[in-house]
């Protein structure tokens, strides 16, 4: 089933109806003004190559528009429909607050609201919209199952200008700095080549798996420490930390006698229930050949 401009949808489909995803109004705004910017960068497309916006795909070589269960990652951000005002939320969130923590049900895309929603909309300058600053990111992403050593393997992404003697180097330092002091993650940021101005962001994806990967709960309370440092609510320094975390795991979170209170003031709820019946635009808008 697809719309055209200008179509009224007066039925939803059997899918939208056993979901009660959202009102057909705002379903049938969310995919026309989709569809319209789609069908711009199409015509864009057609004077560069010569063809016709019908014959023109926006994906790769039999690359499909559907993740299916897997998670939608930065590289999937043309694919990740429907989540616009909750991307806008965490934007606008991460103008006000460094620190941030996206909760949410198993399952309820927390990981590709970050991943396909925010990092882009970050590297594609919509915080100047909210603050208008043009600041560049410098954008990393780790998970905590051996959490030191994951998060210094990380903070390499932020320099793309060490060579692998350096990165390998960088990485033993930073993860000796980490696990010596609070400190250790805002001064290993410090030893990289980020350039003047830039804002960093560092994304923890998977919160939870700090509770239950066998860390003992020393390490959690110094892993939980370096972040909150890196992030003091009464400085000014451009590094911001975003963390997602699975909703029946935030009661862990107690081991820390900070963490619980910079989480229930700083945190962004991922329901389950966006507009995703926007994937049946979805294959029609990126020319996809089936």
């Amino acid at each position: 089933m697809f719309l055209e401009q200008g179509q009224r949808l007066l039925q939803p489909p059997p899918i939208l109806q056993y979901q009660r995803l959202v009102a057909v109004a705002d379903l049938q705004t969310v995919l026309v003004a989709q569809l319209q910017a789609d069908l711009e960068l199409k015509r864009l497309l057609q004077s560069v190559t010569g063809m016709q916006p019908a014959e023109v795909s926006l994906l790769g070589p039999n690359q499909s528009p559907f993740r299916g269960l897997f998670a939608f990652e930065e590289e999937d951000a043309l694919l990740f429909y429907g989540r616009d005002k909750e991307t806008d939320q965490l934007v606008k969130k991460l103008a006000l607050d460094r620190f941030l923590a996206v909760v949410g049900d198993s399952g309820s895309g927390k990981s590709s609201l970050v991943k396909a929603g925010l990092i882009p909309a970050l590297h594609g300058g919509r915080l100047g919209l909210t603050t208008g600053e043009t600041a560049s990111w410098k954008i990393c992403v780790a998970r905590p199952g051996d959490p030191f050593r994951e998060l210094a393997e990380a903070l390499v992404q932020l320099d793309s200008g060490l060579s692998a003697a350096d990165s390998t180097a960088f990485v033993a330092e930073a993860k000796r700095q980490m696990t010596m002091g609070v400190e250790g993650l805002r001064n290993a940021i410090a030893g990289l080549r980020i350039p003047r101005g830039a804002r960093v962001l560092v994304v923890i994806d998977q919160f939870e798996e700090l509770f239950t990967t066998g860390t003992g709960k020393d390490e959690q309370l110094r892993y939980i420490d370096t972040l909150l440092a890196a992030v003091p609510t009464e400085s000014d320094h451009h590094v911001h930390v975003v963390i997602t975390l699975r909703a029946d795991f935030y009661s862990q979170c107690w081991v820390h006698p900070d963490s619980p209170k910079r989480i229930a003031a700083k945190s962004v709820c991922c329901s389950k229930n966006g507009p995703r019946a926007a994937c049946l635009l979805l294959p029609h808008s990126l020319g996809a050949p089936f």
